[in-house]
């Protein structure tokens, strides 16, 4: 049984004021709902869940980024981020709120690697104290 964490994040981003960006990264994918539950849950923020655009998701997400919206990830789609992306997550001052445990410690290549520390470096990454 889980401590609550997710139920946390959700009233976190509903009473989160309404000029502030969250993208909601979960290990969902589309062969379940978790992507509409977590949109729905946070219907406050008025999430978007990520479509393929020229065939990909990460291009979607670009755009909904330099755009300002509040977006629902994966972490699939998190790892790989571009530094592009990286960068207008950072000038747009999103929130990153990661939903459960995240293998960070499986072999990365360098790319994903820098793209972590990066993050971590500009402070979108921190463990919550009650959680590490």
């Amino acid at each position: 049984m889980g401590t609550g964490k997710t139920s946390a994040a959700f009233r976190y981003v509903n009473a989160s004021p309404s000029g502030e960006r969250i993208i909601f990264i979960s290990p969902y994918s589309e062969e379940n709902d978790e992507g509409e539950r977590i949109k729905s849950a946070c219907a406050a923020k008025h999430m978007v869940l990520l479509k393929k655009v020229q065939g990909a998701k990460i291009n979607d997400l670009r755009h909904r980024v330099q755009s300002g919206a509040s977006i629902v990830s994966t972490h699939a789609l998190l790892e790989r981020y571009t530094d592009d992306i990286l960068a207008s997550i950072k000038e747009q001052n999103y929130t990153l709120i990661i939903d459960e445990e995240y293998n960070i410690t499986r072999t990365l290549d360098a790319a994903t690697l820098k793209r972590f520390y990066f993050m971590y470096e500009c402070g979108y990454l921190r463990c919550d104290e009650e959680s590490c």
